[in-house]
């Protein structure tokens, strides 16, 4: 089933996947919600 994400998550996705912290993971993990 196609997804209607919004821009401000593909950013956060973007940020999560880059992250190198547990901490960073967690915030991004947050904004995507």
């Amino acid at each position: 089933m196609p997804a209607n994400l919004t821009p401000e998550y593909l950013k956060a996705e973007k940020w999560f996947r880059e992250a190198t912290t547990t901490d960073e993971k967690v915030l991004a993990l947050e904004r995507m919600l």
